[in-house]
């Protein structure tokens, strides 16, 4: 019933597209297809014929018959591209069996587009070159000033103190600006002025304490070093006092083991007597190391006094 209905399909592309709804040039299109064919169309071929029996692009079938998807996108139809809506028919079963389409030319909706932004452009360019002049001519008398004010900053970050702006009689509010800014730099010079005087007192006096700390300083390392000296004498009298006692424990101890085992032996003592008399002089040996030992641990006004050992030989 519908395949070849050219009245069906031009009466839905006439409720589509009203009179003057599309710019000049333009043309309304709308298309019946069956599965992806077109069965009713008024779509154009290149020799005024209606494109019945073409198909839909790969793209519009896989999104509209094969996912149920509407299209809205530019898409090219036969012969050129359109502005377009592909909507899939589905049947009494919910079977999608065909696709509904209405589309527009998008050329000249592009070419509208490119004129409506070039007459934007020339307008900016325009009202831009009218502006340009006017407020490049109020702009030198804002920034004039302002060129001054950076130029005297510049001179006195480098180290031009006397640098000023001197705007004159200007009643303008960069005018009172830079006026303000004039006094707040003779506040500077000035105080920069008594800055440097005290900073010569103060240099004079830094001078006379260093040399008063440099004498102190050297009082100091040599009492220090005197200080150190005393010290580590006293360290190393205690640590060899403490050395001299631990030895003489044992060696108290091997002295008394040794008379021990004399009289334990008996008549048999002469057997080992060369043993004996040579733990004796070793004995007698280390007992003369720690009397030096202690001597060097006494003060330097105290009398050096030798151990005696009662060792019998």
């Amino acid at each position: 019933m519908l395949n070849r209905n050219l009245d069906f399909i031009d009466t839905i592309n006439d409720l589509v597209y009203r009179d003057r709804s599309l710019p000049e040039g333009s043309q309304g299109t709308a298309t019946l297809f069956l599965d992806d064919v077109r069965v009713s169309t008024n779509v154009r071929l290149f020799e005024g014929a209606r494109a019945l029996g073409t198909r839909v692009s790969a793209e519009v079938r896989s999104q509209v018959l094969e996912r149920g998807e509407v299209w809205l996108d530019r898409a090219f139809v036969v012969n050129d591209w359109y502005i377009s809506a592909y909507e899939p028919i589905v049947d009494s079963h919910g079977e999608r069996v065909g696709m509904l389409y209405v589309g527009f030319l998008e050329a000249p909706f592009r070419q509208a587009r490119i004129s409506s932004i070039i007459l934007i452009a020339v307008i900016f360019l325009a009202i831009t070159a009218i502006s340009v002049p006017i407020f490049l001519r109020w702009a030198r008398r804002i920034f004039r000033p302002l060129e001054r004010m950076n130029d005297t900053i510049g001179r006195v970050e480098s180290g031009d103190l006397g640098a000023r702006i001197g705007t004159g009689g200007g009643r303008g509010e960069i005018s009172r600006v830079a006026r303000h800014l004039d006094d707040l730099l003779d506040q500077v010079q000035e105080r920069d002025r008594r800055l440097r005087d005290w900073a010569g007192e103060l240099n004079d006096k830094v001078e006379e304490r260093t040399r008063d700390l440099q004498e102190a300083n050297r009082r100091l390392e040599r009492t220090t070093e005197q200080l150190v000296m005393s010290e580590k004498l006293a360290a190393v009298g205690e640590i060899t006092a403490g050395v001299a006692h631990e030895i003489n424990n044992p060696v108290a101890v091997i002295q008394g083991n040794l008379d021990v085992a004399r009289q334990s032996l008996g008549s048999r003592v002469d057997e080992v007597a060369t043993e004996f008399d040579l733990i004796d002089d070793q004995v007698h040996r280390i007992s003369a190391i720690i009397s030096k030992l202690l001597q060097f641990a006494r003060p330097a006004n105290s009398r050096a006094r030798p151990i005696a050992w009662c060792l019998p030989r």
